[in-house]
């Protein structure tokens, strides 16, 4: 589903509806969603453990090694994706 195809269901909703907390489910539960987050740099997964801020590996960030060069590491989330954050 996009952003767009979302925004369009959400606007067939009845007003009152628009108040209610937004949720997710799935096969572990119910989880209530506190807000969007939009990346403000690209997210990388040098690693295979997650995806982390680009940021994180150049040479001031926290798991800067000058061993690692993540220049060519394919982009996971590019900066500007929204996602929904769960509480």
């Amino acid at each position: 589903m996009t952003y767009k195809e979302l925004k369009e269901q959400i606007e067939k909703l009845p007003t009152e509806q628009l108040d209610e907390t937004v949720k997710f489910i799935d096969e572990t539960g119910m989880t209530k969603i506190s807000s969007l987050w939009c990346l403000e740099e690209d997210y990388i997964n040098p690693s295979g453990d997650g995806i982390e801020p680009r940021s994180v590996y150049e040479k001031d960030g926290v798991s800067y090694d000058p061993e690692i060069d993540v220049s060519d590491e394919p982009v996971v989330l590019p900066k500007g994706s929204v996602l929904l954050v769960a509480e």
